[in-house]
């Protein structure tokens, strides 16, 4: 599964080892999470989350521009107490995930390597504890220097900045960048960077295949 030599493999998180459905009704979901805080509530939070990311878009110099979101809901929300457990309750309401059916499969087979684990994703604050929640035997063993994600820098995949930031540690403690391993779901975002950059890359499979991880 995991091609030799490989000394650190990085992984994509959403699509690759968390996912799951996007509620239809989310403008009635986040009204809800909304009124469980005790917070002002208002006819369209949707619409008002939705126009206060793009404001933050057009405002950033970045390419591929990416938010804190617990900052935009702190806008929103002035007298808002704990940006990060809100944030954290509506993505759960409007976006619960689960473990991917290969990633507890491919995680054990990178750990059994004894190559060091990071992270490169385009995520947000919680994403940590949803790491930390769905992978309790895993999550410890990721070094943090490697990972790295989109919220804490401010742009997104497939920015070859996020890719670097991962990398560098291992560079510099003379691993190759062929003995780097990316693995993600999306050929834009995943696939051509880390080929850019000179890593080898593994693709993970659409959940209804049953043949198992491919190497790309």
């Amino acid at each position: 599964m995991i091609p030799a030599p490989t000394k650190a493999i990085l992984f994509d998180v959403y699509g690759t080892l968390l996912d799951g459905p996007r509620h239809p009704d989310r403008r009635n979901r986040m009204a809800s999470v909304i009124k469980r805080f005790e917070l002002p509530e208002f006819p369209y939070p949707d619409t008002t989350f939705d126009q206060a990311i793009a404001t933050a878009h057009q405002q950033s110099p970045e390419r591929w521009p990416e938010i804190d979101i617990r900052e935009i809901w702190q806008s929103i929300f002035p007298t808002l107490t704990d940006a990060g457990d809100f944030a954290f309750e509506l993505e759960e309401s409007i976006h619960p995930v689960e473990p991917t059916p290969w990633a507890n499969r491919l995680l054990e087979a990178s750990v059994e390597t004894g190559a060091a684990l990071g992270i490169v994703s385009n995520a947000q604050a919680y994403t940590r504890r949803l790491l930390a929640t769905h992978f309790p035997e895993y999550w410890p063993q990721f070094r943090p220097d490697l990972c790295a994600f989109s919220y804490e820098h401010g742009f997104a995949k497939p920015d070859l900045r996020l890719f670097r930031h991962a990398v560098r540690p291992l560079i510099e403690s003379g691993i190759a960048p062929a003995e780097i391993l990316m693995v993600g779901d999306s050929d834009e975002n995943d696939r051509k960077p880390a080929a850019e950059l000179g890593l080898g890359y593994l693709t993970v499979p659409p959940p209804n295949d049953d043949e198992g991880i491919a190497c790309g």
